[in-house]
């Protein structure tokens, strides 16, 4: 009972971990691949291995049955011949532990089915203590996800700066024939898309594999979306772990129009409108957090930590319009003049950064030396 009581930590998981053993030397030959312990080879592979090769882990290789006998180590990523060839009868992954009292804890019993004394234990111990030496009958490990991410006092480090403008929408109109008025109207425009991540440091070791979802709050709202929002989990091993959240935002009044303007101008003329979005982020780093996590017993764990947030929100929508009016001594030698206006919009349409008077000046090109005058 005192090894389990020394190892007391975390078990790295060794799904990804195998070892491949093959009939000949140097990986050739017939071969099978495990990825768990395997107490006993079949008759077909018992005393027949010549090499292997070893991934997502360290492996053990014995000459006996049930992991006895003389053993043979093969690390991850190494392709060895047999210590003894043809001489071995099991094989197991080799587990590592990583101390993490923050989510893992034994519960030991003096007697057996978790009945009797207990004791909790949170980190390696190398001697157990007089009253446990000897006398422990069963065990309960666990370790504990985590489940909540509560923002503490973040409104200040969570203030959104503007960053730029997109357009997410834009019509054009125009003609050099006839004289009357006419509406331009501003229709399906562009989903923009919201995102907010936040990341603990990798010195935040949490049970991830347990961890389906995470929500995180804040009392004042977060990021201006509410109270409470919901995170899924992603992680990657050995280096920091992320909860993110993307959502696509529609500026539309049901699945057509844009909730905006239409515009009017009169032939021979032209007219532009743009449908913009203002872009804002939010990238502190050091917010401080509780992170709330849950155990197996149906019990919480709560750890200060601190936070990562980086968020691109969208606000609102706003419009930006023009008109103009041809001459129709213009129109009259150049019945494309319209064409002007459509290829600003053109060069323009896809901007994600814009500058509106950089737009406002290529349109009043458009009626410049004589072809027309701004407005109606």
């Amino acid at each position: 009972m005192l090894y389990l009581a020394v190892f007391l930590a975390a078990i790295a998981s060794t799904q990804s971990s195998t070892l491949t053993v093959y009939q000949n030397g140097n990986q050739n030959g017939a071969s099978v691949t495990f990825n768990s312990a395997v107490p006993t080879f079949n008759s077909y592979w018992n005393d027949k291995i010549s090499s292997v090769y070893a991934q997502g882990g360290t492996w053990e290789l014995y000459t006996n049955f049930n992991f006895e006998g003389s053993r043979m180590v093969a690390h991850n990523g190494q392709k060895l011949n047999a210590y003894h060839n043809d001489n071995y009868s099991s094989a197991k992954p080799v587990c590592s532990y990583v101390t993490n009292p923050a989510v893992s804890r034994l519960v030991v019993y003096k007697h057996y089915s978790s009945a009797g004394t207990s004791e909790e234990f949170n980190t390696a111990a190398s001697t157990l203590p007089s009253e446990w030496n000897d006398d422990i009958s069963s065990v309960y490990a666990m370790t504990c996800g985590l489940k909540k991410i509560q923002i503490l006092d973040g409104d200040e480090q969570l203030k959104a700066r503007y960053v730029g403008s997109e357009i997410i929408a834009s019509q054009n109109a125009g003609s050099c024939s006839g004289k009357s008025a006419h509406s331009l109207y501003l229709t399906n425009g562009d989903t923009v898309e919201e995102s907010t991540s936040i990341e603990l440091s990798e010195t935040d070791e949490v049970n991830w594999s347990t961890s389906t979802s995470v929500e995180v709050s804040a009392e004042a709202g977060f990021l201006g979306s509410g109270s409470e929002v919901s995170f899924g989990v992603s992680a990657e091993a050995g280096g920091s772990h992320s909860t993110t959240t993307t959502e696509s935002k529609s500026f539309s009044e049901g699945t057509e129009k844009i909730v905006g303007l239409y515009v009017t101008y009169d032939t021979p003329g032209a007219a532009l409108v743009l449908g913009i979005v203002d872009r804002y982020v939010v990238d502190p780093a050091d917010v401080p957090v509780k992170l709330i996590m849950e155990c197996p017993d149906g019990s919480e764990k709560i750890k200060d930590s601190t936070i990562k947030v980086k968020a691109v929100k969208y606000p609102s929508a706003h419009f930006w319009s023009a008109v103009g009016k041809f001459n129709q001594e213009a129109c009259d030698q150049d019945w494309n003049l319209p064409d002007c206006v459509r290829r600003v919009r053109q060069d323009y349409a896809d901007a994600k950064d814009i500058d509106a008077e950089k737009i406002r000046g290529a349109f009043e090109q458009c009626f410049a030396n004589g072809k027309g005058t701004i407005g109606k």
